[in-house]
């Protein structure tokens, strides 16, 4: 087993060490999907527990061998991201656990965020397009940091305020990428958000006049990447219950256990 735990969390350690054996007794479930996200109480503070499933013998091949961990991956993206300036849950460990030398298990702790997700700022109407025009900025300062978060979809975006000082905080760091950002690739970053026309709309046009390079056909192509990304997935799930059936129904009785 390879623990990492955060040393202004070092009071944590004994709770953190327990986590492989005490995971499935708690029992308040923020997800259980394709990944296991559960809430507890330790000592004095309000954690989150990140359990990634999904450990087949290919994954397992690959994490033990050539690739870091994706719990390892959000524990070190997260001490990144708090050291260029950027609000995310407060890292506290990560747990790794090997038998005959591959990954098995894999955990992520953090600190509890009490901010609400993008779905929930985007239901005040009257606040809308100051969140929509906040997050476009947020965007292309984090683009301009050189950082791209592979999966930049409404769960992931967390948000909290009114009018001008809306904040917004990012989760599910293990996609998160470090380098160059272009335009193009930035524009591309909005595919995966959900939202009505009009609010892509206000979004991706903002970040075009920050970015310096509105040409005027930035929606357009958002609007086709989101067909053919709509398109893939319904390839990928009929591809699934063909080949891989037992994959879909585990992840069908995960969903209505939560």
């Amino acid at each position: 087993m390879e623990i990492v735990i955060n040393p202004r969390y070092n009071s944590l350690a004994d709770f953190v060490k327990a986590i492989p054996g005490t995971f499935e007794g708690i029992t308040e479930i923020i997800q259980n999907f394709r990944n296991d996200i559960r809430r507890c109480d330790a000592g004095s503070h309000t954690v989150v527990i990140k359990c990634f499933k999904g450990m087949y013998i290919t994954n397992q091949l690959a994490y033990s061998l050539f690739r870091k961990s994706k719990a390892q991956r959000s524990y070190e993206t997260s001490v990144k991201l708090l050291a260029k300036g950027f609000d995310v849950p407060d890292p506290i460990a990560y747990v790794d656990c090997y038998q005959y030398g591959f990954l098995t298990e894999s955990y992520f702790v953090s600190l509890y965020h009490g901010h609400t997700n993008l779905n929930d700022g985007l239901k005040d109407v009257f606040n809308r397009t100051e969140v929509l025009l906040s997050l476009a900025e947020f965007t292309f300062v984090l683009h301009q940091s050189k950082v791209y978060h592979g999966d930049y979809s409404n769960g992931n975006i967390f948000c909290n305020g009114k009018g001008n000082q809306v904040k917004f905080a990012l989760t599910d760091l293990n996609r998160v990428t470090f380098g160059r950002v272009s335009f193009l690739r930035g524009i591309r970053n909005f595919a995966k958000l959900s939202m009505p026309d009009e609010c892509l709309k206000i979004l991706v046009e903002r970040y075009g006049e920050l970015h310096g390079c509105k040409t005027g056909n930035e929606f357009q192509y958002i609007l086709q990447l989101r067909t053919r990304r709509n398109n893939l997935t319904k390839w990928r799930k009929r591809f699934k219950a063909v080949f891989f059936p037992w994959r879909v129904r585990s992840l069908a009785t995960s969903a209505r256990e939560v």
